[in-house]
């Protein structure tokens, strides 16, 4: 349905390689058809609330042309590049988020089995070292794991989405020869994620906090 008389612009916003996107703008671009990609970041809260993070990669003036669109459900909207630019840094950032969401998790496990207050874990945590993405915000680590948790299906699709990214990280990281210990290690810890983890996320979703 695309047509090239109309210069359309096409844009990527699934989390897929880099590569994906350069071959379909090579495909397409002949034809008319600009392309871009733009992955987007926040999760299910950010994009109730139109606060979602939009990494854009492709030629400059093809951004710009949808800003406008963009902006309606993006309050951050980072170019990072030639086209696969976002695809790439997308893949980047969800490495380290992956990470926090499920060491995070563990340590407020730990935290609650220790008797602490998750809300006093979480202003200690988010102003310390181990500040992350489920230390901050309203609500705490509680709101951030219940977004997760809201049933099992709904976890057991973020654990395929996980699963999927830190593969897609894995081939990335793959192509520049060397090694990453730490990534692989992760993809094997997320590859064993089940009821178990679900079970410790929804305890940290309804832990009883005395701070509002």
């Amino acid at each position: 349905g695309l047509q090239g008389n109309k210069s359309p612009i096409l844009a990527i916003m699934s989390t897929v390689p880099a590569e994906v996107v350069k071959r379909l703008g090579e495909v397409l671009r002949p034809r008319g058809v600009r392309v871009i990609d733009a992955p987007v970041s926040g999760g299910f809260s950010r994009a109730q609330e139109g606060t979602l993070t939009t990494m854009t990669g492709g030629d400059p003036d093809d951004v710009k042309a949808v800003d406008a669109v963009f902006a309606s459900f993006a309050n951050n909207r980072f170019h990072c590049g030639g086209l696969g630019a976002g695809e790439t840094m997308k893949i980047i950032n969800n490495m380290l988020g992956l990470a926090n969401v499920v060491l995070a998790g563990e340590a407020y496990k730990l935290a609650l089995h220790q008797g602490l207050d998750l809300a006093d874990v979480a202003r200690v945590v988010d102003v310390s070292s181990g500040r992350n993405a489920y230390s901050a915000g309203p609500g705490g680590p509680q709101a951030k794991y219940a977004t997760m948790t809201r049933n099992h299906d709904a976890f057991a699709s973020l654990l395929s989405i996980m699963r999927k990214d830190l593969h897609l990280a894995v081939e990335t990281a793959a192509e520049t020869g060397e090694n990453y210990p730490a990534l692989s290690s992760i993809e094997a810890v997320v590859s064993k994620l089940g009821d178990e983890t679900f079970t410790d996320w929804l305890r940290i979703a309804q832990a009883p906090s005395s701070k509002a």
